[in-house]
């Protein structure tokens, strides 16, 4: 960010951190502008996570699915499963 990169790769930014705070950093993050933001997080937030363009999920270091958050909901597949697992659906 200090560089003026356009590209910012976010690595498990808010692992370590209470709900609160992570909402808050997480929020941060997806309100800069001119900037292509790369999030890599195990964090299962509906609200969240529908305000990428994009999710990419991996399993086993491979690309298994991708879509929106509504898409892969739709899909029924490995995402949906964990979103319903970690939800407590």
């Amino acid at each position: 960010m200090l560089k003026n990169s356009k590209i910012l790769l976010i690595d498990e930014a808010t692992s370590a951190l209470d709900n609160s705070t992570a909402k808050e950093i997480m929020d941060s993050i997806l309100m800069l502008d001119g900037i292509t933001r790369l999030v890599v997080t195990h964090m299962i937030d509906k609200e969240q996570l529908k305000r990428f363009d994009e999710i990419v999920v991996l399993n086993n270091g491979k690309i298994i699915e991708k879509g929106s958050f509504d898409e892969l909901i739709k899909d029924k597949e490995f995402f949906y499963s964990l979103y319903n697992v970690s939800s407590g659906i």
